[in-house]
């Protein structure tokens, strides 16, 4: 009897000294990131992306807006205005760019699903080096450009804009290239990071003005692939990593 009563009083003691000392299981439970971490961002649908670029300036990011066709830059920790809401670029991931705003909700733009490549004449071959003005006139010329430019993922409405063929120029090294100069559309250099007075040097390694070479390697591409695009600016030689 004795041993009864000595191991009920343990008992409760011990049940006491859990509820009292104890830390309460509910403390450790961050219910925050149980009800809203998997809350998925929400997709801003009249927006598409359409570039990424990388390089040692940053991240960025062009959006075109399907409703009024004006275009946007994004770039990493930086904010932008998008539909009377203050939302700052915050990560990629591979796919969606993620925007949050100030009331910590997330929003997301994407690239398109599919898109349809630029189809080239395989037949028809050029020289190899466009500066040696080897094309039959600098129409033509104008219209590899044009292919091209279409190749790499440069809408038409900006490309159908080049008029003249752009300025061949050399790197300080005496590499050739082309001179992004006053015969680039302004709204290629507003909406890239690449400025005027840009040499375009080589694109994936290839000579920018390796015609033949640089179209087979493009056509080779599919839309999730990424471009390196070696310029010179300023003097200095640079890489900038495009995906179109």
């Amino acid at each position: 009897m004795m041993a009864q009563k000595y191991i009920k009083k343990r008992f409760i003691t011990i049940f006491v000294s859990f509820i009292f000392l104890s830390t309460p299981i509910y403390a450790e439970i961050d219910f925050s990131r149980l009800f809203f971490a998997s809350k998925k961002a929400k997709n801003l649908p009249e927006y598409t992306l359409l570039a990424q670029y990388e390089s040692d300036e940053g991240s960025l990011f062009l959006s075109v807006n399907a409703i009024d066709d004006t275009f946007k830059l994004f770039e990493i920790g930086k904010s932008e205005n998008v539909n009377g809401l203050e939302l700052t670029a915050i990560k990629f991931n591979g796919e969606q760019l993620i925007l949050k705003g100030l009331n910590n909700l997330k929003y997301s733009i994407r690239f398109p699903q599919e898109t349809n490549k630029v189809k080239l004449d395989t037949k028809k071959k050029y020289k190899d080096d466009i500066s040696t003005s080897n094309l039959i006139d600098d129409k033509q010329a104008l219209k590899v450009f044009k292919e091209i430019a279409e190749l790499i993922g440069i809408p038409n409405f900006i490309s159908s804009q080049f008029t003249e063929l752009p300025k061949q120029s050399r790197t300080n090294g005496g590499r050739d290239g082309w001179l992004l100069d006053n015969t680039i559309p302004n709204i290629l250099l507003l909406t890239s990071p690449f400025k005027s007075n840009d040499i375009i040097v080589t694109i994936d390694g290839i000579s920018a003005n390796n015609i033949n070479k640089l179209k087979q390697h493009l056509s080779k591409k599919n839309n999730n692939n990424f471009f390196d695009v070696e310029i010179q600016r300023s003097g200095n030689l640079k890489m900038i990593r495009v995906r179109l």
